[in-house]
């Protein structure tokens, strides 16, 4: 059981990287939601869950608080006061991102999906669908 705990002490706190450079960017942030993708975008951090670690980090020291590798990721530590007001600031963060984390749907054929639908039906129902719809 010793050897066990020993193991998630030994674990590190950030396998991710953390580019500090974003604290001042993220410190200015008040509205300014393109400033902070593309500055995030320069770094390579397109997305939510690739800045989801600076953000974290800049949020600890911001708010005074801990940052310990939890069993889902990483996470903050505090008082409930601290937790809030930093919880809060990375949801601001993160509505930055919404939208822009996944890849452009490609617009899809209405007729095409309905016939592919169809294709897929057994005689029985293609049979029950076409005195439905009359055809």
């Amino acid at each position: 059981m010793a050897t066990k705990q020993a193991k998630k002490q030994a674990a590190p706190v950030a396998a991710q990287t953390v580019f500090p450079a974003l604290y001042p960017v993220f410190d200015t942030y008040m509205g300014q939601g393109d400033s902070v993708y593309t500055a995030c975008c320069k770094l390579g951090l397109d997305t939510w869950t690739l800045a989801r670690p600076t953000a974290i980090h800049w949020a600890a020291k911001r708010y005074n608080m801990k940052v310990r590798d939890g069993e889902r990721g990483l996470t903050l530590t505090g008082t409930a006061e601290q937790y809030n007001t930093a919880n809060q600031a990375m949801k601001r963060l993160r509505g930055v991102f919404e939208g822009k984390d996944s890849k452009p749907k490609a617009s899809v054929d209405a007729v095409l999906k309905l016939v592919k639908a169809y294709n897929k039906l057994d005689g029985s129902d293609k049979r029950r669908f076409r005195n439905q719809a009359g055809l």
